[in-house]
């Protein structure tokens, strides 16, 4: 049972991230927004810049760049000019090794965390990739993305299961399970009552997953569905799990109804459904900004007759206190995330592997999104 648990989470989770997304040039400017480049890692030429799936990037206050390889099994981390430091990590059971790890985090001290998802655990590591411990969780779950709060408490955003679940889970620095909170699910998720009913609906599975993210000051969780209601939805809560705000955002010609056959059919590859040209929307990630703004990150992926055929990528801008700046159409990109200094981690997907991280600074016209928020 446990096994079936998480090769469902694992098929959802390849289905809403490894899709082609063409890559965005190196320097993109509109009226708004920069993407300035900085550096990228990533080589076929050496070994320590072999990449096959990264999947989550994190950076601390010096720089250093920490990169988490999904079919690697390892993290890698890299200087702040970019050249390789040191490496953890290798298929396995054992202390420290991992089986499709899936998230990364870091905590105040700079020690890294790792969702070790086929061994349900989360492992830590010191700075310089030095196993510590294991945290056992205590429930098969797929972990989607993990925090570290102020106070070293580990925070867990999962794909829950069935309808009684939570979206979080809390756990102490010692690894003692706290506490779940935030189970409000998407008005189209299944409610689903055993493992029987998981497989029989792995069609609407997509309606179960989110994105989260953190503060750069570790008190606040952005929370939102990656398919997207209408208003689109973001809530804003603290560490806690309590209500700070909500954030809605009207995507116009956007018809979440419509929408619903097309995600099932993607989910069953079922092209007979899909002829013709047909969009389905996403949303890619939340990114908290060093000033407290809130950018989020929405694509349209787009399918001719059942095969995906290109995207476009938007940039929605909010003010620390939920206000819409701007949002921006760019040239598709898929950003990992954001550090305190505004760099931007991105993947190029020009080939179906994520096997080279690219670095971007951020740059943001204030004055023109302030004047001219656009629409649409």
């Amino acid at each position: 049972m446990r096994k079936n648990g998480i090769y469902i989470f694992i098929i959802v989770f390849i289905f809403l991230w490894v899709v082609p997304v063409p890559f965005l040039p190196a320097v993109t400017k509109t009226s708004e927004v920069e993407f300035k480049f900085k550096g990228k890692i990533g080589s076929e030429d050496r070994r320590e810049e072999l990449f096959l799936d990264i999947t989550d990037v994190k950076a601390d206050s010096q720089g250093n760049i920490f990169i988490l390889d999904s079919r690697n099994n390892c993290v890698r981390k890299f200087s702040n000019e970019l050249k390789f430091l040191v490496e953890t990590g290798r298929e396995g059971q054992g202390p420290g090794d991992m089986n499709s790890p899936s998230a990364l985090a870091l905590d105040p001290d700079g020690n890294v965390y790792v969702a070790d998802n086929g061994n349900m655990r989360i492992n830590v590591y010191d700075k310089n990739l030095v196993f510590l411990k294991s945290i056992r969780l205590k429930e098969p779950m797929f972990v989607r993305k993990i925090f570290v709060d102020r106070k070293g408490s580990l925070i867990i955003l999962r794909i829950p299961r069935l309808k009684d679940d939570s979206y979080f889970n809390v756990y102490s620095s010692e690894g003692t399970f706290l506490k779940s909170f935030f189970n409000e699910f998407h008005p189209f998720a299944p409610k689903i009552n055993s493992m029987k009913e998981l497989r029989d609906n792995i069609g609407f599975l997509a309606y179960m997953a989110a994105q989260a993210v953190l503060s750069q000051d570790r008190s606040v969780i952005a929370f939102t569905y990656e398919v997207p209601e209408n208003p689109l939805v973001v809530h804003l809560m603290d560490i806690e799990g309590n209500n700070i705000r909500t954030i809605k955002r009207l995507l116009r010609g956007y018809d979440p109804v419509a929408q619903r056959k097309d995600i099932e059919s993607i989910a069953l590859k079922n092209k007979i459904n899909l002829q013709g040209k047909h969009i389905v929307s996403y949303v890619r990630g939340l990114h908290f900004l060093e000033d407290g703004s809130l950018v989020l990150q929405r694509y349209d992926q787009i399918y001719e007759d059942g095969n995906p055929n290109g995207s476009i990528s938007y940039l929605d801008c909010f003010s620390p206190d939920g206000n819409l700046q701007f949002s921006e159409k760019i040239l598709s990109i898929d950003i990992i995330s954001i550090d305190s200094n505004n760099n931007v981690y991105a993947c190029s997907l020009e080939s179906p592997l994520r096997s080279q991280l690219v670095i971007y600074s951020l740059g943001i016209n204030r004055k023109a999104a302030a004047i001219t928020p656009a629409d649409d």
